[in-house]
């Protein structure tokens, strides 16, 4: 009997121990994502400051030209081969006219620019139609890289200002180029590629300098990103504002913004215990 009754008494305080544990496990877990502070920073302005872009994407030939017969004819002559390169005004082809009061006369077709050579029409003496192209003429030494932006970028960059562009591959690691198109939101970089060491198609990636919009920069860390979108936390009386912001540029740790806010603006942040 009395060993039943120790044994009883075990039982109950090992079942204590265990609930007592389970319960302060609890109570760890439930403590883990509270807010242990906020951080407060103003909205600084930097009026003369300069901000950066990334960009990236894929170089196209720069000039791409059709050439189309003048008039319907039969193909007599095909002076160039598929891939050759061709000087500008180069007599590439001879026609023979279609027009019977015309045949005292051959057609020559010349190419209008620089470049590499394709061939659409390959057989001698076959009919030529003037709707359809008889070569394509690519010049590669002037490469062009189109990007895509916001419009409040864009009216930022200047015309003629140089770019700095980099590649993952190939043996051309830095890569010059001069934007010399701007419309909309699309910016248009030419490359020159004289030594014919770029090739279409090419991925490349850089920065881009821009002239301040508002001024307005902070750190990264007081943006919060939800839904692809920014947001900043406003500091109002005891409590905060959600405003929705833009991000248009960087400049070291600092971030160029605009939005519904202002220089000198209180933002806060929320720190996390883990």
């Amino acid at each position: 009997m009395k060993t039943q009754k120790i044994f009883i008494y075990f039982f109950i305080i090992i079942t204590l121990s265990h609930f007592g544990c389970k319960e302060e496990k609890k109570q760890s877990t439930l403590s883990k994502g509270k807010k242990t502070g906020i951080s407060e920073i103003k909205i600084l302005e930097f009026k003369k400051m300069k901000s950066f872009i990334d960009i990236s994407g894929i170089l196209e030939a720069g000039e791409k030209q059709e050439i189309f017969a003048s008039e319907p004819g039969q193909l007599i002559a095909l002076l160039v081969a598929d891939g050759e390169k061709v000087m500008e005004d180069q007599h590439l082809a001879t026609l023979w006219p279609e027009n019977i009061d015309k045949r005292f006369n051959t057609i020559e077709i010349r190419s209008p620019i620089q470049g590499k050579i394709k061939l659409h029409q390959k057989k001698l003496y076959s009919n030529v139609e003037m709707a359809i192209p008889l070569f394509t003429v690519v010049d590669y030494k002037k490469l062009l890289l189109q990007i895509q932006l916001d419009s409040l970028i864009t009216t930022r960059i200047k015309k003629w200002q140089r770019v700095t562009l980099k590649s993952l591959s190939g043996s051309v690691k830095k890569i010059q180029g001069t934007v010399f198109q701007i419309n909309d939101n699309i910016i248009s970089i030419r490359v020159l590629n004289s030594e014919g060491l770029l090739k279409e198609g090419l991925h490349v990636n850089g920065e881009i300098q821009i002239d301040s919009h508002n001024g307005m920069f902070l750190e990264k860390s007081f943006i919060s990103f939800n839904n692809k979108k920014h947001f900043v936390h406003i500091k109002k009386d005891s409590g905060y504002i959600k405003k929705e912001i833009k991000i248009l540029g960087y400049n070291k740790n600092l971030l160029e913004i605009a939005g519904s806010v202002s220089a000198g603006d209180s933002l806060i942040k929320f720190t996390y215990s883990e």
